[in-house]
């Protein structure tokens, strides 16, 4: 009988327990396999399969499996490296976050923070007195046991599984459970994690692509829209209604050869010229002008598909080429003025002159150019000049003047207008001056004084000589009367001959008025 029971050196108790202990674990195994099958089939079963379902999903399973009362499950945030926990059992804290708040912790301690710090599984039935252990904070619940996996997935750190308390001690299987479950939640982890940065990049890009007035494109080798952004009902298209055309339909005819030529040499060389300039034709077959800027996107290093920017220039260009007549209009009016045009820096430097200004000194502008007004003025000059000059530059007025200077050895009378000279952002760097040799005008003033003086005495010698030669007339009369009547030897026969000796000087004098006055007149003639 006890040899029977004792078959293969075992009793038949032993044995049974043994059989029962790998019923056990097999058991224990297949509900592990269950539960790692549940949680991949959720996440293939719905794009839509959250970080927060999944680390419920991945807590729950570790949870059942060990009989635990505790536990959470968090990921890394790769761009902060803080551990955000959107799991967390009931009771742990005695005042908790919202349910829909993650809680965020960027600081590492304690058992789980060692987990992560060296990125290995702990498994500890006497939590309290582990020399890992830093406590448990003010409300948090005790934890006695404590048994914790990083989440890794080639080498990468994704997060932690955690669980605590459980009614049992922990055990190996307890452990490789645990390490099994953290590393599907890393492998799903950073694929979830890594769709939602493509997504949040992909919606970035959307939304900067929507926000902005360019027109954005894709086309494949052989020239034809594969995408391109609402930007381009601005001219009349619909998205939908030009993809598969061939971007040369759309090129101005004088354009279209430029076009074929950079699209054939991207294909051969694998990259595109830095920016193209071309005319492209809008739905309603008028033109704006394009400024292309585009790239090359390639597959096991060869191109498969360019991509690129087109900038709507028609304004600027317009605006540029204003600029450009403006520009040559400014410098028509500068070099044919035949006023003096000056520009000169805060040392009075002549820095640009027209070639009026220049002709003045018997120079050409680049003579005259570094050149100050001591070097062509006498001292006297150049010290008045200089001084108005520093007088514009610090007060920010304008200057109006008459000066008389010497040019050549002559005499000339300028009118010159100064005014400050600004950069873009207002501060003074020199003076702008304009000046006219007004000398024959000032001669024509003179003359003009002494013409409107000679009308005025005229106006009074005429008509004022003609009344007093008929005044002489009548007293000359008068005196030849007086004259005839006396007998010789008067004594008042002398006095008599003075009086007509006077008229006589007297019409002389008028006679000398008439003849100016009459001269004057034959001038203005």
């Amino acid at each position: 009988m006890k040899t029977r029971l004792k078959q293969n050196g075992r009793s038949p108790l032993k044995a049974a327990r043994a059989s029962g202990a790998r019923a056990g674990q097999a058991s224990r195994r297949k509900k592990l396999e269950r539960a790692v099958d549940s949680i991949e089939g959720a996440y293939l079963a719905s794009a839509r399969f959250s970080v927060k379902e999944l680390s419920f999903k991945v807590l729950r399973a570790a949870k059942d499996f060990t009989g635990s009362a505790y536990g959470f499950a968090a990921y890394i945030d790769r761009q902060t490296g803080w551990m955000i926990a959107p799991t967390l059992s009931g009771g742990v804290w005695k005042r908790r976050t919202p349910a829909d708040k993650p809680l965020v912790f960027r600081e590492f301690t304690g058992l789980w923070g060692w987990v992560l710090k060296n990125k290995k599984p702990l498994l500890t039935n006497t939590a309290a007195s582990d020399p890992r252990s830093a406590g448990t904070p003010a409300g948090h619940m005790k934890i006695s046991k404590f048994l914790a996996a990083p989440a890794v997935f080639n080498r990468n750190l994704a997060g932690i599984l955690a669980v605590a308390n459980s009614g049992r001690d922990y055990d190996p299987e307890d452990l490789a459970a645990i390490k099994r479950l953290a590393r599907v939640y890393a492998i799903i982890l950073q694929r979830k994690l890594a769709e939602e940065r493509l997504r949040e990049s992909e919606e970035k890009h959307k939304a900067i692509i929507n926000a902005s007035q360019d027109i954005t494109y894709t086309i494949n080798l052989d020239g034809r829209l594969t995408y391109i952004s609402r930007q381009v009902c601005a001219y009349g298209y619909s998205p939908r209604g030009i993809i598969g055309r061939h971007v040369l339909e759309f090129a101005h005819p004088d354009d279209r050869y430029l076009l074929a030529q950079a699209l054939s040499r991207a294909v051969k060389t694998g990259s595109t010229p830095p920016i193209l300039h071309y005319r492209l034709k809008k739905k309603d077959g008028s033109y704006f002008h394009a400024e292309q800027k585009s790239g090359v996107m390639t597959k096991d290093g060869k191109p498969f598909m360019f991509s690129g920017v087109i900038r709507d220039v028609t304004e600027r260009d317009q605006l540029r080429n204003k600029v450009v007549e403006d520009r040559e209009t400014l410098r028509m009016i500068f070099d044919t003025a035949t006023d003096a045009i000056f520009i000169k820096d805060q040392e009075g430097r002549y820095l640009k002159t027209n070639k009026a200004c220049a002709a003045m000194f018997g120079l050409s502008p680049q003579q005259l150019a570094g050149k100050t007004d001591f070097d062509v003025f006498p001292k006297k000059t150049a010290e008045t000049a200089r001084e108005e000059d520093r007088e514009t530059m610090s007060t920010g007025k304008s200057m109006f003047t008459n000066k008389e200077i010497e040019l050549a050895g002559q005499r000339r009378v300028l009118y010159e207008a100064k005014t400050p000279l600004k950069d873009a952002n207002g501060a003074v760097t020199g003076v702008l001056g304009i000046a006219r040799d007004i000398t024959e005008l000032k001669k024509l003033e003179a003359e003009l004084v002494r013409t409107k003086a000679v009308e005025a005495v005229n106006r009074v010698a005429r008509p004022a000589a003609h009344d007093f030669n008929n005044i002489l007339a009548a007293i000359n009369g008068y005196a030849v009367l007086i004259m005839e009547t006396l007998k010789t030897g008067n004594p008042v026969k002398p006095e008599i001959a003075q009086i007509m000796n006077a008229v006589k000087r007297a019409a002389a004098i008028t006679e000398r008025l008439q003849t100016y006055a009459a001269g004057a007149e034959k001038e203005k003639i």
